[in-house]
């Protein structure tokens, strides 16, 4: 059930340059953007995942995304997982972060505040540096949506998460054509590196193919595990 459970953080996962007054004219998502996944393992299909932002304010957004375990898989292990956080594009930061897990027997609650004037992140008391430019986990993917990719080249961002700061390298590995869900996509592969467990961890490795065009959507996202693999392809896009 372990690999199970981490099919389910890696489908939630599922990235500093200025980005003062950011238009979403000159973003790669709209005001509001809804990514909706099949996860499979292997062959078979074992829940839906969402992936999605909104603007909130002139700078800031409302990142989330969700996972549920379809029905015939609620008796194995079931999953009702939610994620948010606040992204300040202005700032050029994240200002929030927080979990409402519920995986299997199992449920976790966490909540991170970032406290901006002191650089400090904090949660149910715990406190630990972070710098001026750090992201959750979830902010950084649509961080990498926003910035160039040249194939052969890395994105490092500073990530915080489990009451520390780290550095998050992004490979940028090649293009490719691939098919998802009957439709051809031109694609950027690329690959996330976290020495720290979670959505990007250095303990299994894990590939993002983002589409090669102005909207970097990820419209698949894969990793091994013990047995078989884990894929989280796009079946819609709501708006």
């Amino acid at each position: 059930m372990r690999n199970l459970r981490s099919l389910f953080l890696f489908s939630l996962f599922i990235c500093v340059l200025p980005l003062h007054g950011a238009d979403s004219a000159k973003l790669p998502f709209g005001d509001r953007e809804e990514l909706v996944y099949n996860v499979h393992w292997s062959f078979i299909s074992v829940g839906e995942a969402v992936l999605g932002l909104e603007r909130i304010s002139t700078s800031s957004w409302r990142v989330y995304s969700t996972a549920n375990s379809y029905p015939f898989f609620n008796s194995f292990y079931k999953v009702r997982d939610i994620i948010e956080s606040v992204w300040d594009l202005d700032a050029q930061r994240s200002l929030r972060f927080e979990k409402h897990l519920r995986e299997g027997k199992k449920n976790r609650e966490e909540l991170i505040v970032i406290d901006t004037a002191a650089n400090m992140a904090v949660s149910k008391g715990d406190k630990w540096d972070v710098t001026p430019f750090a992201l959750d986990v979830l902010s950084a993917l649509h961080f990498i949506r926003m910035k160039p990719l040249t194939v052969g080249k890395k994105i490092v961002m500073d990530v915080y998460t489990n009451k520390k700061l780290w550095p998050l390298e992004v490979e940028v590995i090649k293009k490719q054509k691939i098919k998802v869900g009957g439709k051809k996509y031109n694609t950027i592969l690329v690959e996330p590196k976290m020495r720290e467990e979670g959505i990007f961890s250095a303990k299994g490795r894990i590939w993002v193919w983002l589409t090669d065009d102005k909207k970097r959507i990820p419209v698949r996202m894969s990793s091994k595990v013990l047995i078989g693999s884990v894929s989280v392809d796009l079946i819609e896009i709501r708006k």
